[in-house]
C-alpha cells in the first residue's frame, strides 16, 4: 500500500510538472507561489506525584506548500498545491509525505458568468453558509498568532470567514432597465461533503445560493437558501437527514459628508429532519436580527448595534458547525498522570494544536466550553438567544491610539427545564498604544496591547438546584519593541479563570434536549510568553519563543499541572 501510495503521489508531481512544462511551451502564463515553514518545540510538563508521563518531548517538522498558478488563456486559471513535508527525526525519505492539498479551476463565461471547480472557499451570512472563529481568536497575543496562523494555514481558515469544500460555485450578474431595482448578484454552489460506504453513510451534499438586488446601491435586498441533504438510497439505511435553511436580508446605506449611516437586517426560519426510521422527525424555527451602524469619520468613531432574536430550535449546520472538536484529545501530552487521564483543552492547545480542529459540518449542535464562551458558542446562529449586541470602534486622528469595546445583554428565549430564563452578560474590550509614535521614534516600532473580556450566566428561581451563577474573564497584555533593525521582542501575558456552575445540554439525534448534566468549576489558566523576532523581510521572519502555562481547576478532579515550552520558529511566503 505504501509503495502504490509513492507511485500516486509521483504520478501527480509529474502531472504538474508536465502542466507546467507544456504552458511554458505553449508561451502561457504560468508562475510558482507557496509558503516554507520550520517549526521546533521542546516540551516539558510537571505534575506533582507524576511517575509515568515523560517529562520533555521533542518534536518539529519542515515543509513547504508549493503552488503552480496557470493561465492557459485570459478566462482561465488553475491552482494547484502540493505540500511536501518531513517531520524532524525521519532520515532518508522516512520521514517525507507528499500530499494534493488543493486543486482547482475557475473562469469566465463569455465576460459574464464566474465559475470554480474542485476546492472552494465560500460563505454566505452568519445564519447560513458560515465559519465563526474559534474562541479567543481576536485576542491581543503576538506569540500566540504565530501558531495560530499555521493552525489557519493547515485548515484553510481565512479572515472573511468562508468555509474550505469541495464541488463547484457560480456566480454572475444582471442589470435591469428599472427605476427601482438597478441589478442583482446571483450566486449557486453546490458541495459533496462526503461520499457513501453504501452501508450506514449516505451520500451527503450541502447545496444552495443567494440571490441579491440593488437599488441605487443605497438598498440592498435579497434571499439566501441552502440545504443540507442526504441522498436517499445511497446507502442501506431506512433513514436520511436533511436541514434546509432559508432567510432574506434588507440592508441601507446613506453616506453623508464624512458621515456613513445604515441599517441591516436578515430574518428567516429552519427545518432539521430525520425521514425514516425509528428517529423520524423534524424541527422548526425562526430568528431574525436588525441592526444600525454609524461612522463619524470626522471624530474618527464607529458604531455598531444589533438586536438577535435566535428561536430554541433554529438549525443550521453550515453556520453553527464549530471549528474546534472539544471532543478531541490534545496531540501533546494528551493523557497525564499515573491514571493516564485526559488532560483538559486549554486556550494553550487551542492556538497551536491543529489536530483540534476541522472543516467538516457536524449535523449535531458541537459541545463547547462554557468558561471559553457560553454566550455565543455557535456565533450570531446560536439558538435560544435573544438580546443586544453593540460595539464601539475608537482611534485618534493619527492612529496613535485604537480602543474597541463590544457589549453583550442577552437571554435565553425559552427556559430549558425550568420557566426561568438564563441571562447573559458579555464585555471585551481591546487596546492598542503605538507608543513610538506617540515617543516619535521614525525609525523603531513600539506597541503596547491589552484585551480584557468578561461573561457571566445567570439563572434564578425558586428551584434552588437549578440556580446558575457562572462567570469567566480572560485578559492579555502584550509588548512589542523594535530593539534593534528588524530585531523585535515579544512577551505577552494571559490570564483566564472560570468560576461557578452550570448544565450541560444532553441532545438526542434530532438536537433536542434530553437531559442536563451539571458542571462545577473553579479553573485558572495562566501563560507567560516572551520571544525574539528576526524580520528578513514583510515576507520571511524567525522567531525564538519561550511560553509556561500553569492550570488548576480546583472543582474538578483533574490534577493541576504547568507546561513549558521553547519553540523556534521560521515562516517564508514567495
Amino acid at each position: 500500500m505504501k509503495i502504490e501510495k509513492k507511485i500516486k503521489q509521483l504520478v501527480v508531481l509529474a502531472a504538474l510538472s508536465g502542466l507546467g512544462m507544456q504552458l511554458q511551451a505553449q508561451h502561457k502564463k504560468i508562475w510558482a507561489s507557496g509558503m516554507a515553514r520550520s517549526i521546533f518545540q521542546q516540551n516539558k510538563i510537571t505534575t506533582e506525584g507524576d511517575t509515568v508521563t515523560p517529562v520533555i518531548t521533542n518534536s518539529g517538522h519542515a515543509l513547504v506548500d508549493l503552488t503552480l498558478n496557470a493561465s492557459p488563456n485570459e478566462n482561465t486559471y488553475l491552482n494547484a498545491m502540493v505540500r511536501v513535508r518531513n517531520d524532524f527525526g525521519g532520515f532518508w525519505g522516512s520521514g517525507v509525505t507528499f500530499d494534493l492539498r488543493q486543486l482547482y479551476l475557475k473562469g469566465l463565461i463569455k465576460n459574464a458568468v464566474r465559475y470554480q471547480l474542485g476546492d472552494i472557499n465560500y460563505k454566505l451570512t452568519p445564519f447560513t453558509f458560515y465559519s465563526n472563529s474559534e474562541e479567543f481568536s481576536g485576542q491581543q497575543n503576538a506569540i500566540l498568532d504565530v501558531f495560530r496562523q499555521t493552525v489557519h494555514q493547515d485548515w484553510f481558515y481565512t479572515k472573511d470567514n468562508t468555509w474550505r469544500q469541495q464541488g463547484a460555485a457560480l456566480d454572475f450578474s444582471l442589470a435591469f432597465n428599472n427605476k427601482f431595482i438597478q441589478g442583482a448578484d446571483v450566486d449557486l454552489f453546490s458541495t459533496r461533503v462526503h461520499p457513501t460506504d453504501f452501508a450506514k453513510q449516505s451520500e451527503r451534499f450541502f447545496y444552495g445560493g443567494r440571490t441579491t438586488f440593488y437599488h441605487k446601491d443605497k438598498l440592498r435586498f435579497g434571499l439566501n437558501y441552502v440545504e443540507l441533504a442526504d441522498i436517499k438510497g445511497t446507502a442501506n439505511i431506512s433513514n436520511w437527514f436533511k436541514n434546509s435553511v432559508v432567510t432574506g436580508i434588507v440592508d441601507g446605506e446613506l453616506k453623508k459628508a464624512r458621515h456613513d449611516y445604515g441599517f441591516k437586517s436578515e430574518f428567516g426560519s429552519s427545518k432539521m429532519s430525520i425521514a425514516g426510521g425509528t428517529d423520524a422527525g423534524d424541527i422548526r424555527d425562526y430568528f431574525f436580527k436588525v441592526g444600525a451602524h454609524m461612522t463619524l469619520a470626522k471624530r474618527n468613531v464607529a458604531l455598531h448595534a444589533n438586536y438577535i432574536n435566535v428561536g430554541p430550535g433554529f438549525r443550521s449546520v453550515g453556520a453553527q458547525s464549530k471549528r474546534v472538536n472539544f471532543e478531541a484529545m490534545n496531540l501533546l501530552y494528551g493523557r497525564y498522570m499515573n491514571a493516564q487521564n485526559v488532560r483538559a483543552i486549554t486556550s494553550l492547545d487551542m492556538a497551536q494544536d491543529a489536530s483540534l480542529y476541522r472543516n467538516n459540518f457536524n449535523p449535531d449542535l458541537d459541545n463547547f466550553l462554557p468558561w471559553f464562551d457560553n454566550i455565543r458558542p455557535y456565533g450570531e446562529a446560536t439558538p435560544n438567544r435573544k438580546g443586544l449586541d453593540i460595539k464601539v470602534v475608537y482611534s485618534t486622528e493619527s492612529k496613535k491610539v485604537q480602543l474597541s469595546g463590544n457589549l453583550l445583554v442577552q437571554s435565553e428565549v425559552v427556559g430549558q427545564g425550568i420557566e426561568s430564563l438564563r441571562q447573559f452578560t458579555g464585555s471585551k474590550v481591546d487596546l492598542n498604544v503605538d507608543m513610538a509614535k506617540i515617543l516619535g521614534w521614525k525609525k523603531r516600532d513600539f506597541t503596547l496591547s491589552a484585551s480584557h473580556g468578561l461573561q457571566r450566566t445567570s439563572r434564578s428561581s425558586d428551584i434552588v438546584q437549578s440556580n446558575i451563577d457562572l462567570s469567566s474573564s480572560v485578559a492579555d497584555i502584550g509588548l512589542q519593541w523594535e530593539f534593534a533593525q528588524d530585531f523585535d521582542l515579544i512577551l505577552t501575558y494571559r490570564n483566564l479563570t472560570g468560576k461557578g456552575n452550570e448544565y450541560w445540554n444532553q441532545r438526542n439525534e434530532l438536537t433536542q434536549i434530553v437531559d442536563f448534566k451539571p458542571l462545577t468549576v473553579d479553573l485558572k489558566e495562566t501563560i507567560l510568553m516572551a520571544g525574539i523576532r528576526y524580520r528578513f523581510s514583510d515576507k520571511n521572519q524567525i522567531q525564538a519563543l519561550w511560553q509556561k502555562m500553569n492550570w488548576s481547576d480546583k472543582a474538578g478532579t483533574l490534577q493541576p499541572f504547568s507546561m513549558e515550552q521553547i519553540a523556534i520558529v521560521y515562516i517564508l511566503n514567495f
